[in-house]
């Protein structure tokens, strides 16, 4: 596959060779040496910030054209009664999820307490016991014994 690497992201001619590879499916290892690269070299270059650029543009394009490639197999889906039911819904979903058209959440389970004078006495009792236990819980204990002054001495900064 053809790039224009080198002349939009300023790479060697050698960076290019690397980029090319990596971009055809070559593992770092072998795009390196393709490059000239010992091992080591072809794992560094990967944080250099005009391959990276290269890199990050080149896949961000070849994704683009993959997307409109899948979207085309779902139309296809979609449309021809020779596909089984059962993957048209799924390429039915699929479109419709990418285009943000997500299925309705369940409804969530009634957490709402009732209002006190909807309870009966017996719920009422269990409500005050909850709430006086949540309260317990959160108390700090207060005995009345004083610190020792030997924690809260006043310093002096001037002397």
């Amino acid at each position: 596959m053809v790039y224009s690497v080198t002349t939009t992201f300023k790479l060697t001619p050698a960076q290019a060779v690397y980029v090319e590879r990596l971009l055809d499916g070559d593992s770092i290892t072998d795009a390196g040496k393709a490059a000239g690269w010992s091992e080591s070299h072809s794992h560094a270059i990967l944080k250099h910030p005009a391959v990276v650029s290269a890199l990050r543009a080149h896949m961000s394009a070849m994704l683009t054209k993959d997307a409109l490639l899948a979207r085309r197999v779902l139309i296809h889906l979609l449309s021809d009664d020779k596909v089984p039911p059962r993957a048209r819904i799924d390429a039915a979903r699929i479109v419709l999820d990418r285009a943000g058209f997500v299925p309705p959440r369940a409804a969530p389970a009634e957490t709402r307490e009732r209002e006190p004078h909807e309870m009966s006495a017996d719920e009422l009792r269990a409500l005050i016991d909850r709430l006086s236990s949540q309260l317990a819980d959160k108390a700090t204990p207060v005995d009345g014994q004083r610190m020792p002054d030997t924690a809260a001495q006043a310093v002096d900064f001037l002397d």
